[in-house]
């Protein structure tokens, strides 16, 4: 018989990971009636649990690749292995025990880079062979209450990415070479590897 596909297949960002949901499939029910002319014939109004097709489980494909190397046993999926600025499409199947059915409706998802807010306010005073970096960090937009609904654009959930950025530290760059040994903590730092009478150039990035 027919292998009916899974149906409301959605997609959205969370916690870093591309999250599918769906919905199992409707299967009708093969109920007999009498014809007009007298013979038997079937319609369908059955629900999923019809004991006459066994769902074992579901397939998810990417971008036309399945992603799950086992039969996937519930209606969610995570996919973590994701870059920004690729476009990805998804459908789902449903793996019967009499074999698998067509996609079910596809969904598309294209997840811009976050924003790497940069360090604020960099100062620099020199001194006698030495520089005395200061500055600020960075201003990261507040955090949302995490109302999310999956209707929202691809630019809101990549900003739900960047208030969850992990800060690591600061590296301080002279004339475009990184000058510190080791990611700083700390939002000042000094230069003693300097000359008098010699003009530098500074920035500082934030790694997160």
């Amino acid at each position: 018989g027919f292998l009916f596909p899974v149906i409301d297949l959605s997609v959205e960002f969370v916690d870093n990971a591309i999250v599918l949901s769906w919905n199992p499939p409707y299967i009708p029910e093969m109920q007999l009636r009498q014809s007009n002319a007298g013979s038997l014939t079937r319609g369908f109004e059955r629900s999923v649990r019809d004991e006459r097709l066994e769902i074992l489980g579901y397939n998810v494909y990417r971008n036309n690749n399945q992603l799950n190397a086992d039969l996937v046993t519930n209606t969610i999926y995570h996919d973590t292995n994701i870059q920004f600025g690729v476009n990805y499409t998804y459908y789902v199947t449903t793996v019967y025990d009499e074999g698998e059915s067509g996609p079910s409706n596809s969904v598309n998802i294209m997840l811009e880079p976050p924003t790497l807010y940069p360090p604020q306010n960099l100062v620099a005073e020199a001194g006698n062979n030495v520089v005395h970096l200061s500055w600020e960090m960075p201003e990261l937009p507040a955090r949302s209450n995490n109302n999310t609904t999956r209707n929202q654009n691809n630019r809101d959930q990549a900003n739900l990415f960047t208030e969850r950025l992990e800060f690591w530290g600061f590296n301080v760059y002279r004339n475009s070479v990184v000058i510190n040994d080791a990611l700083l903590d700390t939002t000042v730092y000094s230069d003693t590897n300097v000359q008098n009478g010699t003009t530098y150039t500074y920035y500082v990035t934030a790694v997160y």
